[in-house]
């Protein structure tokens, strides 16, 4: 993996015991551990090579923070073999995991970190083209830090590709997740687990079905039957360690205060005259500017989750 961004094995992590919990949570369950095809690829492949334009010319960097496993980061380093890539993990779990499925797929354009984004110090400044960050921010507190640590890893005019998840869409599901989590407080992970299995069996077709939560397979009976067979997945989305789901108001200002601009939200129109065709309702929202045109099209359709890109802006 010579070609790859010279950086360091592993990144020292200050004690920090929120940090600590999500690093526990993920070193037991290392997440997604499932290769799966998915609307969202298709989605961030598309988008991937709209921001890159591979030059021949250029020395193209990737990094996806929080890359788990490394399947997206392994999917996009397959397609695209002149760029490099780089995995970001807190768990060790995960990242041996991610080294090994590299190794098996034979590429020599990825390495994979063990690192908390909340220290810096050791990843190279301004190195990246292109920042990936799918499922990782809304299982952290300190996401002010966060973002300022995963931007200054971009250079002046870098991209940043974003997935969160929705409060509109997902609150059945939070509460779900409280229920759990006021049965199993202070207990031990194994029989915090057993207590989520347990809430999917036995409630999860009278609550859980279609309440927003996340699998390759919807959030239907499917998507519980998915659950229950693959433990990750369960505990990702049952049990998490930290948990907070944004609206699009709050993603637009997090990009605004650390001077970066929206640029797209994917996979989403957002004109009304793709959802009514009030003549009324269109005109109004018309009037709008643009930002608050994308926060009345969120509480309109209450989202699961977000998949947005942003720019660097000087």
């Amino acid at each position: 993996m010579s070609e790859s961004p010279e950086t360091p094995n592993t990144l020292s992590s200050g004690p920090n015991d929120d940090v600590e919990s999500v690093r526990n949570h993920y070193e037991r369950w290392p997440f997604p551990d499932t290769f799966f095809s998915s609307r969202e690829g298709l989605l961030l492949l598309k988008h991937v090579k709209e921001i890159l334009k591979p030059d021949p010319s250029k020395k193209l960097n990737v990094i996806d923070v929080g890359c788990g496993t490394g399947h997206s980061a392994i999917a996009l380093a397959g397609q695209f073999t002149d760029v490099r890539f780089v995995g970001l993990d807190l768990s060790s779990t995960a990242i041996q995991k991610a080294e090994l499925y590299a190794r098996e797929k034979g590429l020599k354009n990825i390495t994979f970190v063990q690192g908390d984004i909340l220290d810096r110090d050791r990843l190279p400044p301004g190195l990246f083209d292109l920042m990936i960050s799918t499922g990782v921010l809304h299982h952290i507190k300190n996401v002010t830090q966060a973002f300022v640590n995963l931007l200054s890893l971009l250079k002046a005019d870098g991209h940043v590709i974003f997935w969160l998840y929705g409060r509109h869409g997902r609150m059945r599901h939070s509460l779900n997740q409280a229920f759990i989590d006021i049965l199993t407080r202070g207990h031990s992970m194994e029989e915090r687990e057993h207590c989520a299995t347990e809430f999917v069996g036995h409630l999860g077709p009278q609550f859980a079905v279609h309440s927003g939560f996340y699998t390759p397979y919807g959030s239907g009976s499917e998507g519980l039957n998915w659950l229950i067979r693959h433990r990750q997945w369960l505990a990702d989305q049952m049990i998490p360690p930290f948990e907070h789901c944004y609206t699009m108001e709050e993603i637009l200002s997090l990009l605004h205060a650390h001077r970066v601009k929206f640029t797209k939200w994917l996979g989403v129109i957002t004109r009304l005259e793709a959802y009514t065709t009030s003549a009324a309702l269109i005109d109004h929202f018309n009037k709008l500017p643009f930002e608050e045109r994308l926060i009345a099209i969120d509480y309109l359709i209450k989202p699961e989750y977000y998949f947005v890109s942003g720019q660097k802006e000087g």
